[in-house]
């Protein structure tokens, strides 16, 4: 919970850094608003018609993406910025699938130890807790 809420906090924050957890649990938090929201659109009927007519527009869960799109890209940058790599990169979740999977790549990478051109490591240390997991999944050479 302390992950969403400090998202939340510096939802226009594209400075900094952000550790690996806090990154995933407002991901996840994300995807979860945006699926509950879907549902409950779906469920009540609420599906209007666009501009184009096969189209569907659900109101509730457009005002959700509209209301976590700038965390989404915040942290999304900030956890890249962890990784050494530029936050423009966070533009990748405009590339359907290729992006996606190379942009979670990225972001599953451990973060620079220590102090990198974006500023000084994230204060959780969440990097050893996960070096491990990561190591045995992305390979040794980490």
């Amino acid at each position: 919970m302390k992950w969403i809420i400090k998202c939340i906090r510096k939802f226009a924050d594209f400075s900094g850094r952000a550790g690996i957890a806090e990154c995933f649990v407002f991901l996840f938090f994300v995807f979860v608003c945006l699926s509950v929201t879907l549902g409950v659109d779906l469920f009540l009927g609420w599906g209007r018609e666009n501009v184009v007519d096969w189209v569907a527009w659900f109101p509730t869960f457009e005002i959700t993406r509209l209301v976590v799109v700038l965390p989404f890209f915040a942290v999304t940058a900030r956890r890249l910025h962890d990784t050494n790599k530029s936050g423009w990169l966070s533009l990748l979740w405009f590339v359907p699938i290729v992006g996606w999977g190379y942009l979670l790549m990225l972001l599953a990478q451990p973060g620079h130890e220590g102090t990198n051109r974006y500023g000084s490591s994230p204060e959780e240390g969440t990097t050893k807790r996960w070096r491990p997991l990561l190591e045995r999944e992305l390979g040794a050479g980490l």
